[in-house]
Parts: C-alpha cells; structure tokens; sequence
C-alpha cells in the first residue's frame, strides 16, 4: 500500500480530472479506497457489482464497520473464485448471476 499511496498523492497533486488511480486488488480494496483512491477494477465485481459498491459506499460515508464488513464478503469471493478459479470460474460465477 505504499506504493499506492504515493500514487494517490499524484492523484491529488494533478486534481482527480487529470489522474485517477484505481485499485485492482480486491484483497486491500477498502485500505485503497481509505487512502483515496478513484475507485477499482475488480475481476469479482463482475459477477458481485453490489458487494464491490457496498465497500465503496461505506468508504465514502465513513462508515468503517460496514466496510470492513462488505470487505468481509468480498475476499472470499475473489480468492475462491477469482484467484483459485481463474477465468473459467469467473466466467462459470457471471454466468449463475446473469
């Protein structure tokens, strides 16, 4: 997460309409989000967008016990499917979600 906060440092000093930094990792995405960052790119929220916005929006709020929870359901769902799956369960997961 250094790195990163160096990055949304950027982010800042350029203004948001210049450079945005997103997140690809859904394992610390609530600790990005927390340091600033625009948003993320997360293969799970394909086939979970409500889980990947509730972190968002608990974030955004300040709401720090209802992100760590939705953070909760998130990594799961990325390591098991995402990650030990690869993209045949992402698919498999979109595909049961519609």
């Amino acid at each position: 997460l250094a790195t990163l906060a160096a990055y949304v440092d950027v982010q800042r000093a350029l203004g948001a309409g210049r450079f945005r930094v997103l997140t690809g990792h859904a394992a610390t995405f609530r600790d990005a989000l927390a340091l600033g960052v625009a948003g993320g790119i997360l293969a799970a929220s394909l086939f979970a967008p409500a889980v990947a916005r509730g972190v968002v929006d608990a974030v955004r709020a300040g709401d720090d016990a209802a992100a760590a929870a939705w953070q909760a359901r998130l990594v799961p769902l990325a390591r098991e499917i995402v990650a030990a799956l690869g993209p045949a369960g992402l698919k498999a997961a979109m595909d049961a979600v519609g």
